[in-house]
C-alpha cells in the first residue's frame, strides 16, 4: 500500500494549486472544511497524564495528527506527521517505536511529515513539506540511516508555490526510490508531480501529471500506480489513476471520477483504489472504494456511504481493511471497516473529528492505524493503535491513570480498585473508577459522571463508591453506588452533597461521611449509616465536613475532618462514635484528613495540623486511647493517606519532603520508632506540587 493515505491538508494543498481538477471554488470550501475538522483543536480534548501527575502531561501516543506511518524489518514502527511529543518525549515531527517506547530520529524535521518508506538497506525516508531534517537542508524529502538525516539529492522543489511538498512515496524492486506529490522540479530537473530516485540522481517519469500525486503503489510486475487529483499522465487523458510501465503513462479504463486518495494490492494482485470518487470506470456507481482486474472496474459491495476512504491495507488472510470518513455495511460512522469478500463490517465506532489517516500491517499480522483520533474502538489512543483481531490497543509506554487518584480499594480476590478524577486508565476509557488485575486496567461499566473520592468493600464483596457524582453507568445515582461485580446500582435515594469518606462496621453496616445534610431523604449532618435497606444519621452528626472514617479495634467508628463539633459536643476535627453517643478524642487537631488503626488498637490522625492535644505533632499523631502522642519530628507538610502494612509498619503520603528530620519525598514508612524514606520517593508537576493522595496494601504485601 502507500505510505501516506491521508487526503486531509494534502486536500487543501491540492485545490489551492491552479493545477487542482475540477471547480476550484468547490474544491477550496471542501477542503477548508476538512481541514477544520482533523485542526489539532477539533480533536476530542481528554485529560493527560500518568498516576498522581500533571494533567497536561501526555497519555500513550502522539500531541498532534499522524499522517504516515511504516514498519522496518524488525518490526519497529515509524510515525510521522504534525506532532512534536511522543509519549511525552520531545520528537519533531517523527518518531520510532522500538516495541517498548517512542524515540526520536535526531532532532527531527522543521515542518510536517507526510509520507514515509523504508529502502531495501533499512534506511528511512520521509517526504512532506519540511526544508530541514535533522538541522540538514533536505528540500521536502530526507533520508535516515539511523543515525543521522541527510538529503535525498537536492530534493523536491516548486518555484510558482512555496507549499510544494511530497504525499507519497514507493519502492520498486530494485530499490528505486518514487516519490508523488505537488512539485514541478526534483533535484532541479523538469518533473512534474512525480519522480524516481535511483541512489544518485533524480530523472522524471515521462511527462508526469498535471495535478497531485497523492498515493503511488507498485504492482507484481513492476509497474507503478499514481493515485490522485489529475487528470492527465503523460500527456494521456487519465482520469485520478494511471499506470508507469517504465516508459510511458496509461490510464485504466476511465479512471475514477474525483480524487483517490490510497492504493492497495489484493494477494491475486487485483488492485484497489480509495477516494472520494462515486463512480468507476466512466458510470459504474462505486462509492469511494473499487477494485481493479485489470481490465475493468467493479464495485465493492455497496461501498461507502461518508464523504471520503483515505487509507487501505490488505490483512495476511487477503481481507481488506478500509478507513475514512465513512459508513460501511450500513454500520453508521463506523470509520474503519473489513471487507471479507462479500460485505462490510466494522472494526469500530468512529467519533466525530477522528480520522484514521494511515493503516499497515505489521509482521505478526496486527493492523496498525494512524490519524488524528484521541480513541477508537472506546480505547483511548492517542492518534495510533494497534489491533490484534479481536481489540485495540494504544501504542505507548504510558501506563497508569489519565488524572488524580484520590482513594483505592482492594476486592477480595486481591484486585487493585482506583477511584479519583481520571478518565482512562492505561489507555482503557475508565470514567473515576479502575480495576487493576496485576497486569491490564479494565473499566466498572461506563463509571461515573463526576468524581469518585471514597471506596469501601463490603462483606459479600460489593463495591461501594462515593464522590461527587449523579450517575454510575448512567443509572441515577446522587453521590453514592453499588457495584455487584457486573453493574452499579444507587444506594437508597442517595445524599444531597459529597461522600468523602466511607467505612464498613464490623456488622456489615456502611458509613459515609462527607458534606451533606440528607442521606436517603433523611436529614443527616454530614455522616450517615445504611443498614443494606435504609439510611440513617449518627445522632446529630457533625457540625462541618467529615473526611476520614476508621473503625476502631472495639468496634468503635472515629471520624477525622474540619468540623469542631460532633453530636452536639465540642469535639476538635476529630471524634469517636460507640453506637449511641458521640464523645472528642482529646483536644483533637486542626484539620484530619486521613485515618488508620495500628494493630495493637492506637489510632493514627494524618492532616494539616501542628499540634494534637496540645502535643507538638507536625501532620501526623498517635491516640493510645487516653492521649496523643508525635510520632517522632512528623512531616514539614500535609499528610494525605495512611495504611498499615501487614507486619505492622505504616505508611504515610501526602505532599510532604521529610519525614522525622528524613528526606522522604511524598511517602514515608514508620517502623513503630523512626521514619525512613521508600526508595526515591514520587515526584510529579503538579502546579501546587507533587502529592500522595492514596495508599493501599495489596494481599501479597505491596
Amino acid at each position: 500500500m502507500a505510505t501516506l493515505s491521508s487526503i486531509l491538508g494534502r486536500v487543501s494543498v491540492a485545490v489551492r494549486s491552479a493545477r487542482a481538477r475540477g471547480p476550484v471554488a468547490v474544491l477550496s470550501a471542501f477542503a477548508a472544511a476538512l481541514v477544520a475538522l482533523v485542526a489539532p483543536g477539533a480533536a476530542h480534548a481528554q485529560c493527560e497524564g500518568r498516576w498522581l501527575t500533571s494533567p497536561g502531561q501526555l497519555a500513550p501516543g502522539m500531541n498532534s495528527t499522524i499522517y504516515a506511518h511504516t514498519v522496518l524489518p524488525n518490526g519497529d514502527i515509524v510515525a510521522g506527521g504534525e506532532f512534536t511529543t511522543a509519549d511525552g518525549v520531545t520528537v519533531n515531527r517523527i518518531a520510532r517505536w522500538n516495541g517498548a517506547s517512542w524515540v526520536p530520529l535526531g532532532s527531527g524535521m522543521n515542518d510536517t511529515v507526510r509520507a514515509l518508506a523504508v529502502l531495501p538497506n533499512g534506511d528511512i525516508v520521509a517526504g512532506g513539506e519540511f526544508t530541514s531534517a535533522g538541522g540538514v537542508q533536505a528540500n521536502r524529502i530526507a533520508r535516515w540511516n539511523g543515525s543521522s538525516w541527510a538529503p535525498v539529492g537536492s530534493g523536491i522543489t516548486d518555484p510558482a508555490w512555496a507549499d510544494a511538498g511530497v504525499w507519497s512515496l514507493a519502492v520498486l524492486s530494485n530499490g528505486d526510490l518514487v516519490a508523488g506529490g505537488t512539485f514541478t522540479s526534483a533535484g532541479g530537473l523538469v518533473a512534474n508531480n512525480i519522480a524516481r530516485w535511483d541512489g544518485a540522481a533524480w530523472a522524471s517519469l515521462g511527462s508526469g501529471t498535471d495535478s497531485s500525486v497523492l498515493t503511488l503503489t507498485v504492482l507484481s510486475n513492476g509497474e507503478v500506480v499514481a493515485g490522485g487529483a489529475f487528470t492527465s499522465a503523460g500527456g494521456v487523458a487519465a482520469n485520478s489513476i494511471a499506470r508507469w510501465d517504465g516508459s510511458s503513462w496509461a490510464a485504466l479504463e476511465a479512471g475514477v471520477d474525483f480524487q483517490v486518495t490510497d492504493l492497495a494490492v489484493l494477494p491475486k494482485g487485483d488492485l484497489v483504489a480509495g477516494g472520494y470518487y462515486p463512480t468507476v470506470g466512466g458510470g459504474v456507481a462505486a462509492s469511494r472504494v473499487a477494485r481493479w482486474d485489470g481490465s475493468s472496474w467493479t464495485p465493492l459491495g455497496l461501498g461507502t456511504s461518508g464523504p471520503s476512504v483515505l487509507a487501505l491495507a490488505v490483512l495476511p488472510d487477503g481481507e481488506l481493511i478500509a478507513s475514512g470518513k465513512f459508513t460501511a455495511g450500513g454500520v453508521a460512522g463506523s470509520d474503519i471497516a473489513r471487507w471479507n469478500g462479500s460485505s462490510w463490517d466494522p472494526l469500530a465506532s468512529g467519533e466525530d473529528f477522528s480520522w484514521v489517516l494511515d493503516l499497515a500491517v505489521l509482521p505478526n499480522g496486527d493492523l496498525l492505524a494512524s490519524g488524528s483520533f484521541t480513541a477508537i474502538g472506546g480505547v483511548v489512543a492517542n492518534r495510533i493503535a494497534r489491533w490484534d483481531g479481536s481489540s485495540w490497543a494504544p501504542l505507548g509506554s504510558g501506563s497508569g491513570l489519565s488524572e488524580s487518584v484520590g482513594t483505592f480499594a482492594v476486592l477480595p480476590n486481591g484486585d487493585l480498585v482506583a477511584g479519583g478524577s481520571f478518565t482512562s486508565a492505561n489507555g482503557v476509557v475508565a470514567n473515576r473508577i479502575a480495576r487493576w488485575d496485576g497486569s491490564v486496567w479494565s473499566s466498572l461499566g461506563s463509571g461515573m459522571n463526576g468524581s469518585v473520592r471514597a471506596l469501601a468493600v463490603l462483606s459479600n464483596g460489593d463495591l461501594v463508591a462515593g464522590g461527587v457524582f449523579t450517575t454510575a453507568d448512567g443509572v441515577s445515582a446522587n453521590n453514592i453506588a453499588r457495584w455487584n461485580g457486573a453493574a452499579w446500582a444507587a444506594v437508597g435515594s442517595g445524599f444531597n452533597g459529597s461522600v468523602d469518606a466511607l467505612t464498613v462496621l464490623p456488622n456489615g453496616d456502611l458509613v459515609a461521611g462527607g458534606s451533606f445534610t440528607s442521606a436517603g431523604g433523611v436529614s443527616a449532618s454530614n455522616i450517615a449509616r445504611w443498614d443494606g435497606s435504609a439510611w440513617a444519621p449518627l445522632g446529630s452528626g457533625t457540625n462541618n465536613i467529615v473526611r476520614a472514617l476508621a473503625v476502631h479495634s472495639n468496634g468503635d467508628l472515629v471520624a477525622g475532618g474540619a468540623f469542631t463539633t460532633a453530636g452536639g459536643v465540642s469535639a476538635n476535627r476529630i471524634a469517636r462514635w460507640n453506637g449511641s453517643s458521640w464523645a472528642p478524642l482529646g483536644s483533637g487537631a486542626a484539620e484530619v484528613l486521613t485515618l488508620a488503626v495500628l494493630p495493637n488498637g492506637d489510632l493514627v490522625a494524618g492532616g494539616n495540623f501542628i499540634n494534637a492535644g496540645g502535643v507538638s505533632a507536625s501532620r501526623i499523631a498517635r491516640w493510645n486511647g487516653s492521649s496523643w502522642a508525635p510520632l517522632a519530628a512528623g512531616m514539614n507538610s500535609v499528610v494525605h493517606a495512611l495504611t498499615v502494612l501487614s507486619n505492622g509498619d505504616l505508611v504515610a503520603g501526602g505532599d510532604f519532603t521529610t519525614a522525622g528530620g528524613v528526606a522522604a519525598n511524598r511517602i514515608a514508612r514508620w517502623d513503630g520508632s523512626s521514619w525512613a524514606a521508600l526508595g526515591s520517593g514520587l515526584a510529579g508537576s503538579l502546579g501546587v506540587g507533587p502529592r500522595v493522595g492514596a495508599v493501599a496494601v495489596l494481599p501479597n504485601g505491596e
